[in-house]
């Protein structure tokens, strides 16, 4: 199920989902302002909002519309995606809610699989700044409602929304002002290479959490672990940690991508890695050493990276490529790779950050197949 915490964390969340570009669904009872809140982080984002009511449209009118021209069918785009993806041309974020979804029928959930997960409708492959986010009652509340079908469910990340009695009665007495929400820094992406490397560990040591799909066919219409929602995690995890928000929202990110029991067992394992402290390693980077196993190695090296591109100010950029640069000749190259390529992310996003050669050099094959320094070879 989706984690169950205050409006105002959900509305971070969904914030921060839609800067990521990760799908997000919230999910909460008829008359609780998803819609109206949806609309309101859209104002505050400065993004266009087109919303579509599923139940309203024939499957061709989500997936394409099937036409002849020249004596070939095609599949011509609705207007509603037309309108989003012109806005997003133009450089503003376009935000397209599916609203109703589980009144959606398995048809209609279908259609929309690849325009939520590959943001292709019809022949018309929308622009990157194009968002998805989905709003539903439960099953139960809503009119003709139904669970979502597993192959939808696992597209998206996993929100309750939860009613708020003190923000009601403030917004009554005083009005609904727009919500503050967090903006992703410059750079922010940088860190989904260091909380993938983190995950990656955890799955390395327990392989058989990589893919759980649920033995009850009631819990395939929530999150569940896949290869696909755990690259979502790292994707929303990453903007969360970036967003400056806590160690709560941390979880509840995870959790809405692959389910609150999965990412609780994550959090406990990293917490019992027993790791030094990554600040302190950025203080004098000549004697950072490498722990002895790999997985306290791979996210030691997460962590720093982290640190680094939250503030890489002052002698921090060049402290993190130091330890990198020790972790390398430490033998432990490949598990500085990911924290390495995530200095490289960052430098690209902010041009004022110098590397420092000398520790970049171990690293120049690996980041010049990712596009990150120089000419690939």
């Amino acid at each position: 199920e989706g984690t169950r915490v205050s409006q105002k964390h959900v509305v971070n969340m969904l914030a921060v989902a839609i800067q990521a570009d990760v799908p997000i669904l919230l999910v909460g009872a008829p008359g609780t302002g998803k819609t109206s809140s949806i609309a309101a982080v859209c104002a505050a984002l400065d993004a266009y909002l087109e919303v579509v009511i599923l139940t309203l449209k024939e499957p061709p009118e989500i997936a394409g519309m099937p036409v002849l021209m020249d004596g070939e069918l095609r599949y011509a785009p609705p207007a509603w995606a037309r309108r989003a993806d012109a806005v997003a041309h133009k450089g503003q974020l376009a935000v397209v809610a599916f609203d109703e979804l589980t009144c959606a029928s398995a048809s209609q959930q279908a259609a929309g699989l690849r325009v939520v997960n590959e943001r292709w409708v019809g022949e018309l492959k929308l622009h990157s700044n194009v968002r998805m986010v989905m709003a539903a009652n439960p099953p139960e509340q809503a009119a003709g409602g139904s669970d979502l079908t597993a192959p939808m469910a696992n597209r998206i990340a996993h929100f309750d929304w939860p009613a708020d009695s003190v923000l009601w009665c403030d917004g009554m007495i005083s009005g609904w002002p727009q919500p503050r929400v967090p903006v992703l820094p410059r750079g922010w992406e940088a860190l989904t290479a260091v909380t993938s490397a983190a995950l990656a560990a955890y799955i390395r040591k327990q392989p058989h959490r990589l893919l759980s799909f649920p033995e009850k066919i009631a819990e395939t219409s929530h999150a569940w672990p896949s290869p696909r929602t755990w690259s979502m995690g790292a994707r929303l995890m990453a903007a969360v940690e970036a967003a400056g928000l806590g160690e709560e929202d941390r979880l509840m990110a995870l959790a809405g991508c692959v389910g609150r029991g999965q990412a609780i067992e994550f959090l406990s394992w990293l917490r019992n890695l027993d790791l030094p402290d990554p600040e302190e390693q950025l203080k004098d980077p000549d004697k950072f050493k490498l722990p002895a196993r790999g997985d306290q190695q791979a996210v030691l090296m997460a962590a720093i990276a982290a640190c680094v591109v939250r503030d890489p100010s002052g002698g921090r950029f060049a402290a993190g490529w130091r330890c990198c640069a020790r972790a390398a000749k430490q033998g432990g190259a490949d598990v500085a790779g990911p924290a390495a390529r995530a200095l490289a992310m960052l430098m690209s996003a902010q041009k004022e950050l110098v590397p420092p050669l000398k520790d970049v050099e171990a690293f120049a094959p690996l980041l010049q197949r990712a596009g990150l320094w120089g000419k690939p070879s």
